[in-house]
């Protein structure tokens, strides 16, 4: 299971960022101490809500917990999230993806890899700049960098998963 949370953008002037090793596959990171506090998301939480609940796969709850599976029935991807607000905008959203045993990471309709296809754009992306924290670890990086390591991570026996 991976444990995240996403957030608004780096800081600027941004860091560069340093390599490491997060579940045996190398990803370009910043260890958070050089980049805290991190913004919050550039929308609401009534704004984040309703994008949410407009993903079919979605379950949304009025608290801002919500639970997607890919594909909706047999061995599937999960991602639970809550949203947390600051009384303004969306100070993060913290993010746990799991996969059972033998689910095969759907195809996804963009560019992106599932679930990320259906949740980053509900949270602003690619128009606003967003940054992926994982929690065991503390170390940060941006969304494109994220990517990368996650499109590898799916790759692996870790994930319980083997993507084509």
């Amino acid at each position: 299971m991976l444990r995240l949370s996403l957030h608004g953008p780096l800081p600027t002037p941004r860091p560069e960022p340093n390599h490491a090793t997060i579940e045996e596959i190398l990803a370009a990171v910043h260890p958070a101490p050089d980049v805290m506090p991190l913004a919050p998301l550039s929308l609401t939480f009534d704004e984040a809500a309703a994008r949410l609940q407009a993903i079919p796969q979605c379950f949304f709850e009025p608290d801002g917990a919500f639970l997607i599976r890919f594909p909706p029935r047999g061995p599937a991807w999960c991602v639970e999230g809550e949203l947390y607000d600051n009384g303004q905008l969306l100070h993060y959203v913290a993010l746990r993806i799991r996969c059972e045993r033998g689910a095969p990471l759907p195809k996804s309709s963009s560019d992106l890899p599932l679930p990320f296809a259906e949740l980053l754009p509900a949270f602003g992306w690619p128009h606003a700049d967003l940054t992926v924290q994982w929690v065991e670890s503390g170390l940060v990086a941006t969304v494109d960098d994220f990517l990368i390591w996650f499109r590898d991570w799916t790759r692996t026996p870790a994930s319980g998963s083997q993507s084509p």
